[in-house]
């Protein structure tokens, strides 16, 4: 194995590798692993610190900025948690050996999203409801409902008739404790829902088949289905609400409240539901519209002055 340590501190590197095989019944390959994830903290502390990297000028502040750091450089979240992992193993191997007195705290590690969910595209949505519209008019409504609402798939399948609240001007749907008002599109297609005009408040707004009430895995096959039919990959329910997350970010919708209308309480799970360059994209553009508005007041209350000075 070549080594990208031999800028380092050998000795210290070699005592380290040996606790993390002999202590900690590592292979060698592992050891080494750490060592060189270590490596990469030792540069930026050299950079950034501007000393040679040493266990006892380690400190909370420092370990929170590489972290920042990696963020900012694009590093996924795995290999961010990885890189802080050996740093971890480094300053407990320096406690063990009597080098610091007590282990810094370490930044929470990043939670690791896989296989989030594409947005789609406006021509994908036009396709994928182009092809829906050629099945059962209950299946074109499902995928409106989840387009429209940002609901997940569990949910849909709990929508009950109670849920339901519509009159003349309004509507809204009463989705596990939160309220999601209903746009124009949605309203027609709860309008026309014949399970909503069933006497009991506790029926089913989507049923299955046979009548019964509908699975997520169901709802997921039927997303499918139409997703083939448009020649489409990889569409699922989460798909659906992630583009309902972005298209709301498009729009300047307050990620707050996209948070609230997906019923999340993290704002960095909405974050991560969104498209994050259309969120930056929103608000680069919010902010320009905001000072552009501002230097047409100032411009008109100079050229104004101006003017009585003239007169």
């Amino acid at each position: 194995m070549g080594r990208i340590y031999n800028s380092y501190n050998t000795e210290e590197c070699n005592f380290f590798k040996i606790w993390l095989i002999k202590k900690k019944d590592l292979s060698e390959r592992t050891a080494y692993t750490y060592l060189k994830n270590l490596e990469y903290f030792r540069r930026w502390f050299q950079v950034c610190c501007s000393e040679e990297l040493a266990a006892s000028k380690v400190t909370e502040v420092k370990l929170s900025k590489y972290q920042q750091y990696m963020v900012y450089e694009g590093k996924q979240e795995s290999t961010i948690n990885q890189r802080l992992s050996a740093v971890k193993k480094y300053l407990e191997w320096a406690h063990h050996s009597s080098l610091i007195n007590t282990i810094p705290k370490l930044p929470p590690c990043l939670s690791t999203t896989k296989n989030k969910p594409r947005v789609l595209s406006e021509s994908e949505q036009v396709m994928l409801f182009k092809a829906a519209k050629e099945g059962p008019k209950r299946d074109l409504a499902i995928m409106t409902t989840l387009l429209e609402t940002g609901m997940k798939a569990e949910e849909l399948c709990g929508l009950q008739v109670r849920h339901v609240g519509l009159n003349k001007n309004t509507g809204r749907l009463l989705v596990a404790q939160r309220e999601v008002p209903l746009t124009l599109k949605m309203k027609a297609v709860f309008k026309d829902d014949p399970n909503l005009h069933t006497a009991d408040p506790d029926g089913y707004v989507f049923l299955s088949n046979k009548g019964a009430k509908l699975s997520p895995g169901a709802v997921e096959a039927i997303i499918r289905k139409y997703a083939r039919k448009a020649n489409l990959t990889e569409v699922t329910s989460s798909c659906l609400r992630a583009t309902f997350a972005t298209k709301l970010a498009q729009n300047g919708v307050n990620i707050q409240l996209i948070a609230k209308l997906l019923g999340l309480s993290s704002l960095d799970a909405t974050l991560a539901l969104c498209d994050p360059e259309k969120v930056f994209e929103v608000s680069i553009n919010a902010g320009y519209r905001s000072i552009s508005k501002e230097l047409k007041r100032v411009t008109i209350q100079y050229h104004a002055s101006d003017r009585r000075e003239v007169l």
